[in-house]
C-alpha cells in the first residue's frame, strides 16, 4: 500500500468514527430533551391533578360545613328566641345538627371533625339543662366550641385554597405592592 492509499483510509476512518460519535451525540442529545419534555409534562400533568382534587375537596368541604352551619344558627337561633322550649323538638334539631356534622366528618381532617362533634355535645348539654343558669351556661360553652370549629375549619379551608392555587400567594402580595408602585 502505498502512501495516499493509507492517508485515504486514514482520512475516511476518521470520518466514519467521526459520523459515528456525532450520530450518537445526536441521538443522546434527542433523547435527553425528549425526557426532559415527557418529565415537564408530568409534573405539570400532576400539578393540574392535584390543583382539581383540592378544588373539589374544598367545595364539598364547604358545602358539608354550609349545612352544618345553617342547622347550628337554626338551633342557636331557637334557643335564644325561646325562654322554655320543648325538649323533643330541641333534641331534634340537636340530632339534625349532629346529623350534619358526621357528614362533613369524612372530608375534614379529625380535628375539624372532633371540634364540630364538640359543639354537638355542648348543644345536647344546653338541651339537657335544667334551670335557666345551667342552659346560659351551656349556651356559653356552646359559642366558645363553635368559635373553636370555625378557626380549625377556616385553617383547613385556607389550605385547600393554597392548594388549589398554589402560586395565589405571590400575586395577593404581589398585587398590592405593584399597584403602590403604580400610584406613586
Amino acid at each position: 500500500m502505498n502512501q495516499t492509499n493509507r492517508t485515504n483510509l486514514l482520512i475516511a476512518f476518521v470520518a466514519a468514527i467521526c459520523s459515528l460519535v456525532g450520530g450518537l451525540s445526536g441521538s443522546y442529545l434527542t433523547g435527553h430533551f425528549l425526557l426532559k419534555s415527557t418529565e415537564a409534562q408530568v409534573e405539570k400533568d400532576i400539578a393540574v391533578l392535584s390543583s382539581q382534587n383540592a378544588q373539589k375537596n374544598l367545595e364539598k368541604t364547604q358545602e358539608k360545613a354550609e349545612a352544618f352551619i345553617v342547622a347550628l344558627h337554626g338551633l342557636i337561633g331557637y334557643f335564644e328566641s325561646n325562654d322554655r322550649f320543648v325538649v323533643s323538638e330541641a333534641k331534634a334539631k340537636v340530632r339534625e345538627a349532629e346529623a350534619k356534622a358526621y357528614a362533613l366528618a369524612p372530608y375534614v381532617s379529625p380535628v375539624v371533625a372532633a371540634k364540630g362533634l364538640e359543639v354537638c355535645l355542648a348543644l345536647r348539654s344546653a338541651v339537657d339543662s335544667g334551670t335557666p343558669n345551667e342552659r346560659s351556661e351551656s349556651l356559653k360553652k356552646v359559642v366558645s366550641s363553635t368559635a373553636e370549629w370555625v378557626k380549625v375549619y377556616y385553617e383547613e379551608v385556607g389550605k385547600y385554597q393554597s392548594q388549589s392555587m398554589p402560586e395565589k400567594w405571590k400575586y395577593d402580595l404581589l398585587g398590592p405592592l405593584l399597584g403602590g408602585l403604580l400610584k406613586q
